[in-house]
């Protein structure tokens, strides 16, 4: 490869050979590249979470450790009655 004098690069030719346009060099590489199944279904977009979405799930994760390292399982117990109690409650009216 050399530097032209505007500052761009120039991809040198085999020996007796014109250089090739960097569009040709492009198209010709691509043409020839074929993927199987399994690379096709590696290339599929992926939903990346937001920021928000990964803070909440951060704040989430750490209030259920603090949870099983200091709430009893009786006291998860009475509060998943008392969760109960008011959902009904409030259903009711």
């Amino acid at each position: 490869m050399e530097f032209e004098a505007g500052g761009s690069l120039k991809r040198k030719a085999p020996s007796g050979e014109e250089p090739a346009a960097a569009g040709e060099i492009a198209k010709s590489s691509l043409s020839a590249v074929t993927l199987n199944e399994a690379e096709q279904e590696s290339l599929k977009p992926v939903n990346i979470p937001s920021q928000k979405e990964v803070e909440q799930y951060l704040l989430d994760r750490r209030k259920r450790e603090l949870l099983d390292r200091y709430v009893s399982d009786e006291q998860r117990q009475q509060d998943a009655i008392v969760k109960d109690l008011v959902k009904t409650k409030s259903a009711a009216h």
